[in-house]
């Protein structure tokens, strides 16, 4: 499984990556907008809400267009409003809150 995970916090990269590579995963990071677009194939996105650059939920929908209908989850510390769970529910991505654990990680990968 290729996984993409979007946030700027490098920190919360290297430990999401490590928890994953050890399950297997191939793992892809960006800690931007636009090098998350580089990123064209991966079967699961796990997404920041605030990013330094933009929004995390806009980039979300961006990946919902591509053909290839990747899993989508936005993370955040911040629960979303009633307008952005329905945007979310309308692409099909799930919320997931911060700080992720290494174990619902692993159980959301294994899915």
């Amino acid at each position: 499984m290729h996984i993409l995970l979007v946030d700027d916090s490098e920190e919360l990269l290297l430990l999401l990556r490590s928890v994953l590579s050890r399950l297997g995963c191939e793992v892809s990071c960006a800690t931007n907008i636009p090098d998350a677009r580089i990123v064209n194939d991966f079967d699961l996105a796990f997404v920041d809400w605030n990013l330094a650059d933009g929004n995390g939920l806009d980039l979300l929908e961006e990946f919902n267009k591509r053909s290839n209908s990747p899993g989508l989850i936005l993370m955040s510390a911040t629960k979303p409003d009633p307008v952005s769970s329905e945007r979310l529910l309308s692409i099909g991505a799930s919320y997931e809150p911060k700080p992720i654990s290494p174990i619902r990680l692993k159980k959301i990968a294994a899915l």
